[in-house]
């Protein structure tokens, strides 16, 4: 399977920290808009330079959380699921995306699930990683793995400064993958060094900080690291790979970073 050339995106405008559905919100931070605005443009150039197709969708005033698109739908070249959004202030971003892209033939799972916030896909190895414990139901992998012919690995999260997989595993390629140590337990970490021959540790402050494992390569050659995840930034140069750091202090106030601002997949009903 090739990388999809794809990008969802959720313009920032409405973006703010207004309610605390995880441990990384705090209202007393508040979001400095203007440049929000510019780290999201930022993140949204790189990617065209990289080739991607990036689809914008208009935020809105009702969904402050709505521009971390990771969230609402998870595609398959031939299937585009809904999610069951666990906090209520969220929910109502699903029907908003599948009413703009005009998902009629989507499928609403209905179980717990917050799509590729949890849900991995290594698309180079046709694999699927889902983490389950704090947003996802691990039956709603069931629901799915019904209608797809993928198979999916469950991994429980322990910890809830990491609630969502998408912040403590990165999947670069099929042979290489970067985790967080305290976000699984030691039978989990077992088996993803048997999933992948090369399974990069992140620094733990780097990690709770600047949610230095919520990186993304969209095309297992290009990494997109936040800026201040120094280590993590040198540990992907020395295996080759080509590093890109970008700024996005003003999301983290909210719990995401770089992969939560996108969804990458097939947006075609």
């Amino acid at each position: 399977m090739n990388y999809p050339k794809d990008l969802l995106m959720v313009s920032p405008e409405y973006f703010d920290v207004v309610y605390q559905i995880n441990d990384h919100m705090n209202l007393e931070n508040k979001v400095d808009k203007t440049l929000a605005a510019k780290q999201w443009g930022t993140l949204k150039s790189t990617y065209e330079s990289l080739g991607m197709n990036v689809i914008v969708v208009p935020g809105s005033s009702s969904f402050p959380d709505m521009v971390f698109a990771a969230n609402q739908l998870f595609t398959t070249p031939t299937q585009t699921f809904l999610s069951q959004i666990k906090h209520p202030e969220r929910r109502g971003e699903v029907a908003y995306l599948k009413s703009f892209l005009k998902l009629e033939n989507s499928i609403q799972v209905n179980s717990g699930f917050e799509s590729m916030g949890d849900l991995l896909w290594d698309y180079a190895g046709e694999r699927l990683f889902g983490g389950y414990g704090f947003r996802t139901d691990p039956n709603s992998y069931d629901e799915i793995n019904e209608k797809i012919n993928y198979s999916i690995r469950k991994i429980m999260l322990t910890n809830s400064t990491f609630y969502h997989l998408d912040t403590c595993l990165s999947i670069i390629n099929k042979n290489t993958a970067m985790y967080v140590r305290s976000a699984f337990s030691k039978e989990t970490i077992s088996q993803l060094k048997n999933d992948f021959v090369d399974l990069i540790e992140v620094d733990e402050l780097e990690a709770k900080n600047y949610l230095a494992c919520n990186a993304h390569s969209p095309d297992g050659e290009h990494i997109l690291i936040e800026k201040s995840a120094i280590k993590l930034q040198s540990d992907c140069k020395m295996r080759g790979f080509k590093v890109i750091g970008i700024d996005t202090s003003e999301f983290l106030k909210s719990g995401g970073s770089i992969f939560c601002l996108k969804n990458q997949g097939w947006f075609r009903n």
